[in-house]
């Protein structure tokens, strides 16, 4: 995220059970995209590029298959 501060609008989400979320009950990728795709759409992001470190890799595959992401970066 620090490589893109003051490039562009940057938006890192506090996934269910993580940092000061409540405990979620599944763990699994696609309930972690339904959350990430339901913020996303609550703060009314229209198109976004996905940046995924480590075990987020997979979330970041997940959700570059919807339209409105423009781009996916995986480290």
């Amino acid at each position: 995220v620090q490589m893109l501060h003051g490039r562009r609008p940057t938006l890192a989400i506090d996934l269910p059970g993580h940092g000061d979320s409540g405990a979620a009950r599944d763990y699994s990728v696609a309930a972690m995209a339904a959350a990430m795709r339901a913020a996303l759409a609550d703060l009314g992001t229209e198109e976004f590029d996905v940046l995924a470190i480590g075990a987020s890799c997979a979330l970041g595959a997940d959700l570059a298959q919807d339209s409105n992401v423009k781009s996916l970066t995986v480290i």
